[in-house]
């Protein structure tokens, strides 16, 4: 969605254009996205239609009432419930909320009216998840931030992207060199951050130096081979 309009109607034609030729990326950006800031105006609006429809859950709705029929109530609910994952999972929505967010970041500069635009979208999503996650779906495993740790690194390469249209812009714009060099800059020190972030954050585990200063918890284990069971859920007699 975001570089249809760049790409045009063959990807493999614009990918060999740019390896030949390296340089016309900015020409390209500079004069495509451009001119498709009324693409991605009324892409929004679209999607606040999608979030809110969201809420109602029409498409569990329909599958419930349709299994019903053929495997009765306790079936179709259990056929149900989770929801597909590969729309409605924590991922995929984690996916799309980074598309708009690098995308309201990219044309941000180009028509300033789409930072509005997805102030609104972010604030229905936010409302509309809210209901979801907390009252009506079940619930999800944690996977610990990984979905978190991934739209970070979706947002700072979408930076590249904004470097790369913006000095194309100004290329195409500017008298003189001074300000798409001043640009392309910036993209020095976005990539110096990009890599301090993938290498000095570690998430995954903690280090090994770390583990040496926390106190060490003497954990007792039974030696007579029975385990605990909480008195509340054993039964009576």
């Amino acid at each position: 969605v975001l570089m249809v309009t760049a790409i045009g109607s063959s990807l493999f034609y614009t990918l060999k254009s740019l390896v030949e030729r390296p340089g016309e990326i900015f020409s390209l950006l500079a004069t495509t996205l451009p001119y498709s800031t009324h693409f991605y105006l009324s892409y929004f609006p679209f999607q606040w239609t999608v979030y809110a429809a969201e809420v109602t859950r029409y498409h569990v709705a329909v599958k419930y009432f349709a299994l019903k029929a053929l495997r009765g109530a306790e079936r179709a609910i259990e056929a149900c419930e989770p929801e597909d994952q590969a729309h409605y999972g924590i991922g995929a929505r984690s996916a799309r909320m980074s598309l708009l967010l690098v995308m309201a970041i990219l044309f941000c500069s180009l028509s300033p009216l789409i930072c509005v635009l997805g102030f609104i979208c972010f604030f229905i999503c936010r409302v509309a998840y809210t209901y979801l996650l907390v009252y009506s779906e079940i619930p999800k495993p944690d996977t610990g931030g990984a979905f978190w740790c991934a739209q970070l690194h979706h947002v700072q390469q979408g930076l590249f992207i904004y470097v790369l249209l913006m000095t194309g812009v100004l290329l195409d714009k500017a008298d003189s060199m001074g300000p798409p060099l001043i640009t392309l800059a910036c993209g020095v020190q976005l990539l110096q951050r990009y890599m301090r972030y993938r290498r000095r954050f570690q998430w995954h585990g903690l280090p090994f130096e770390d583990l040496n200063h926390e106190p060490l918890v003497k954990v007792p284990i039974s030696s007579k081979g029975t385990a605990y069971r909480q008195p509340e859920l054993a039964s009576e007699g």
